[in-house]
């Protein structure tokens, strides 16, 4: 942690805390490996822990002040600590900086001295909070902006949205703890209380039941039972004990984590430390789901083996991409020395590449096994599977034709696209996440999406060989040799077949799962620029209407073109049919950086046509 962040959060939570003292128990290490459902997934409690406090505050780890000695100090705490203390206790936790609020404009509304703010000092505003939620509320309704909307409309909004998380996260309603009938003895006692639920639904579970119940389908009530697959959250069990799930039957499940819960329950509000009751409660919830999943053909989500909860674990203490990009750099960098100072220095950059795309290999390895699926669902995965073949497409093209500079450009790009991959806001996509049902079919994720992002790793690696070869151009005074055009073109053939190859099985999906083959959607329309884009630089170096240095330009202004459609469509324009991937930030960083790159390639293309036309 650098001291200036250090600072901010010593400033800003020594303004908004009490004098108490902040005390958060270290919880028995059973916790950190506890199945439970979260976002539609069933997934270590450590897991959901970080992606909850990190979609609250907007950092991890998240450091808070204790009061220690009449001092004021800093200190983190284990997600899964920090949560567990906020679930048992969340009325120590109203007047804490946890919010995550990093515009400048609503800080200054909120009376803020650093980027979090509290509860508190959100509810003190919710009348400006209210009228920007209701116009945001009515435009989406009416698919129009109704009036103007500023940017900080859109940062309060976005607040908004951040506190409304927060409120339902400390009421206990996130995580999902256990699966309401998971026995047939429990199946029975639940279908039993349709009039109960009936006459009061004022709780998730109990609305769940009650819509199950009501039209229950050809199959009887246990099927739509089992198909609403009804989870009971911290809330019901302990925050807020429901009175229903005290009659739970005691040949079943449920009845072993109720008892469990009310232990917990009496300790957490004794002040206790409630370690010794997390285990037994733990155990209890753990084998309800199992038992759940045993016992239903078609899950929604798999119950974890313990094998699988230990791989995930260890996948995201590992940071196994950020290990990759800095071998993708550092090999890259060494490999451009071989270029001039001999094959030593190669061997040593072709070395650091290969251990680059192993860890990045492993990396979607894991990750393919937690998900089951293949890891191109999100931008996140996209950009590390874009690292793995320009990785492997630099290491294959420079054997092959023995021009060392693939290497050098398709290790640079990889680590460039590793690098941005982790640098992204977790909300933009390295989370774990689930998949929409459209996009859950092993087959065409396999051979549609990642023929169209293997294209895409073909042109960075154009990207960055254009780069390079304007670069030594412009230092040289000189036009793109033939050599350097010819390697530029090999990597834009590749890119352009499997762009093409990939656009025609996206329509036959499209037709799978739509009914027609094209329908112009914005992101069928973004892929048929890249194809456009691509194709005519092909077409005019074959007629000689384009030369070595038009080549390069080109596959660098191009890339613009693999920008809208991989980032822009998404993420900017954010219509279509393709909204399963549609999402939000990073204007501020791919933006600026387009726009340097279009100046930097202009300057040095001026300087390159006028010393040609100096020396002509």
């Amino acid at each position: 942690m650098s001291i200036l962040r250090l600072l901010c959060l010593v400033l800003t939570f020594a303004a908004c805390t009490t004098a108490a003292e902040l005390v958060v128990p270290t919880q028995p290490a059973e916790t950190t490996a506890w199945p439970v459902l979260h976002q539609g997934r069933v997934k270590p409690f450590a897991t959901a822990a970080e992606e909850s406090l990190l979609a609250i505050t907007g950092k991890l780890p998240f450091g808070t002040v204790v009061n220690a000695s009449g001092q004021h100090i800093t200190r983190t705490w284990p997600a899964t600590d920090l949560v567990l203390a906020m679930l048992l206790a969340p009325q120590g936790w109203q007047d804490r900086p946890l919010v995550y609020t990093p515009f400048l404009a609503t800080q200054k509304t909120l009376g803020l001295t650093g980027q979090w703010a509290s509860l508190d000092q959100i509810e003190a505003h919710r009348n400006d909070l209210a009228e920007v939620s209701q116009r945001k509320t009515q435009s989406d309704r009416s698919g129009q902006r109704l009036g103007e909307w500023t940017r900080e409309d859109e940062a309060m909004n976005a607040l908004v949205g951040r506190y409304s998380e927060t409120v339902e996260f400390l009421t206990g309603r996130t995580i999902l703890l256990a699966p309401l009938a998971a026995t047939k003895a429990d199946q029975a006692w639940a279908i039993g209380l349709a009039a109960q639920v009936a006459a009061d639904h004022n709780r998730p579970w109990r609305e769940r039941l009650h819509n199950a119940l009501v039209a229950p389908g050809n199959d009887g009530a246990a099927a739509a039972l089992a198909r609403a697959d009804i989870w009971l959250n911290f809330e019901d069990l302990v925050r807020d004990p429901d009175p229903l799930l005290a009659s739970a039957p005691k040949d079943g499940l449920l009845a072993p984590i109720v008892a469990a819960s009310k232990e917990l329950k009496s300790l957490a509000e004794g002040g206790a430390a409630v370690a010794k009751a997390l285990p037994p409660f733990v155990a209890a919830c753990a084998a309800a789901g199992q038992a759940r999943d045993a016992g239903l053909t078609t899950p929604r989500s798999s119950w974890p083996s313990p094998g699988l909860i230990d791989l995930e674990l260890f996948y995201k203490r590992s940071s196994v991409f950020t290990f990759a990009w800095l071998a993708f750099i550092f090999g890259g960098v060494t490999a451009a020395f071989g270029l001039r100072r001999g094959p030593t220095w190669r061997r040593v950059g072709t070395t650091l590449v290969v251990i680059g795309l192993v860890a990045t290999t492993a990396g979607l390895t894991a990750r393919c096994i937690i998900t089951g699926l293949g890891a191109v669902t999100n931008l996140y995965e996209t950009l590390i599977f874009v690292a793995l073949i320009a990785g492997v497409m630099g290491l294959i093209m420079a054997k092959t034709s023995g021009n060392g500079l693939y290497l050098v450009a398709g290790a640079i790009a990889a680590g460039l696209c590793a690098m941005v991959g982790e640098a992204m806001p977790p909300e933009m996509g390295n989370n774990i996440g689930q998949l929409q049902p459209v996009l859950r079919s092993r087959f065409w994720l396999w051979i549609h999406v990642k023929t169209v992002v293997a294209s895409y790793a073909a042109y960075a690696l154009a990207l960055v060989l254009g780069n390079i070869a304007l670069w030594q151009a412009w230092r040289e005074k000189r036009k793109v040799t033939m050599e350097e055009s010819r390697a530029l073109y090999r990597c834009l053939q590749v890119g352009t077949v499997l762009i093409i190859a990939g656009t025609l099985l996206g329509g036959w999906w499209a037709d799978a799962a739509w009914g027609r083959f094209w329908g112009w959607d914005p992101k069928e329309v973004g892929a048929l620029i890249v194809c456009l884009t691509y194709l005519i630089p092909l077409h005019l170096r074959y007629v000689g209407a384009v030369g070595p240095t038009g080549l390069a330009a080109w596959s660098v202004l191009g890339f613009l073109s693999v920008l809208w459609s991989w980032y822009g469509v998404n993420f900017i324009l954010g219509t279509g049919l393709h909204a399963y991937g549609f999402g939000s930030g990073g204007q501020s960083i791919v933006l600026p950086l387009t726009a340097a790159q279009l100046l930097f390639t202009g300057w040095q293309l001026s300087v390159i046509k006028g010393s040609v036309a100096a020396k002509g």
